[in-house]
């Protein structure tokens, strides 16, 4: 459990350098390649790991995942979160199942992963818990490198169990802007916040009839309470597997706003989309049967986003595997059980030998 110790000791919720670098020196001697990406827009870093291929050319298996962190609540933690601490049989501390102990698995198994009949490679990036512009970036170089993954396997925390579908996740941003005046003559003033109030609970009330989910976050208005509120932002993400479905609940919640807008003269709104997350589902269902032996339906659906849809979306099929259970993840106090730690590893060791046969004999359409 050292490496595992040493990469939460490594403090990578708002810079992620350190934490590369570490990595960067652990593997270097024992893989076959490793590219640095920078982004464009953020600057931040993930890695490349050709772990027993060149990173050109091929069509691998592809370890996937995130080793930056939400920032920590430190005042609630029982344990310092940047110190793995042992207790009844459980490690506790930041990131342990979301998501650094995947990366240890990788790194304390690196030869094993080694030893497969077909080119493995991971990338791992450090902007999941924000704007997930690094995963589109790897994307990008990807293509560039003619890279065409096969297979990629999401260590995100699904308690040891495969994950073969997750929604997409879009998120707003609601701008109004209404006049302001003073409260004791409201009718003077157009109030963003009452404007606001009709617009989430049409968001509440109409979501079930899209068959998706929907969420309003966070919520921004006025400044005293005797003015009449002239500005308002309100955040809401809204999930599905279907985005047409999104496409027409938005088009919906417009439609709404316009009437507000009819409803409160002068007042003025802007919506964007400040994130999506592309859905993810199986696209040969087959081939994971014959892999997995298992399709239950009450282990088929991953809960939260992550970045499996960004890679189907690019080339091959996905599962989220990864060990630790999501509930805990994003709060105080996050853990992995040891004797969880230690199976999942095997299983994940005798996962891999089995793609083999699935997803590389040349009998194989």
């Amino acid at each position: 459990m050292n490496t595992l110790k040493q990469l939460v000791s490594i403090n990578s919720s708002n810079s992620q350098d350190e934490i590369v670098d570490f990595i960067k020196n652990k593997l270097k001697t024992k893989v076959k390649e490793i590219k640095i990406i920078r982004n464009k827009i953020n600057n931040k870093p993930s890695i490349l790991i050709g772990i027993n291929t060149a990173l050109k050319s091929i069509s691998p298996v592809v370890l996937s995942g995130h080793i930056d962190t939400v920032v920590p609540s430190t005042k609630e933690y029982n344990t310092d979160p940047f110190t793995l601490a042992e207790l009844d049989g459980k490690l506790f501390g930041l990131g342990t199942i979301d998501m650094k102990s995947f990366t240890a698995i990788i790194i304390d198994n690196i030869e094993k992963i080694k030893s497969q009949p077909y080119p493995v490679i991971a990338a791992l990036t450090t902007d999941e818990e924000t704007s997930l512009c690094c995963i589109e970036n790897v994307i990008e170089n990807l293509k560039k490198l003619k890279i065409n993954p096969r297979l990629s396997i999401i260590g995100e925390p699904t308690k040891s169990r495969y994950k073969l579908m997750s929604k997409g996740c879009y998120e707003f941003t609601l701008e109004l802007t209404g006049k302001t005046c003073h409260s004791s003559i409201p009718q003077n003033g157009v109030n963003a916040i009452c404007a606001a109030a009709k617009i989430i609970n049409f968001i509440e009330e109409n979501q079930s009839r899209f068959n998706l989910t929907s969420n309003c976050g966070t919520i921004i208005g006025g400044d005293a309470t005797n003015k009449v509120a002239d500005k308002l932002e309100l955040k809401f993400d809204i999930r599905s597997f279907d985005e047409d479905s999104v496409n027409l609940f938005i088009k919906e919640i417009e439609n709404k706003l316009e009437e507000i807008k009819n409803n409160y003269v002068g007042l003025k709104y802007k919506l964007q989309n400040t994130l999506k997350i592309p859905a993810f589902y199986m696209k040969n269902m087959q081939k994971i049967k014959n892999l997995i032996k298992t399709t239950k339906s009450e282990d088929v659906v991953f809960g939260g986003g992550c970045e499996a849809g960004y890679l189907t979306s690019y080339s091959g099929d996905a599962i989220i595997f990864g060990v630790g259970d999501l509930a805990l993840a994003h709060k105080p106090n996050e853990f992995v059980e040891i004797e969880e730690y230690k199976t999942y590893t095997k299983k994940f060791l005798k996962l891999l030998q089995k793609i083999s046969k699935i997803y590389y004999e040349k009998t194989d359409s």
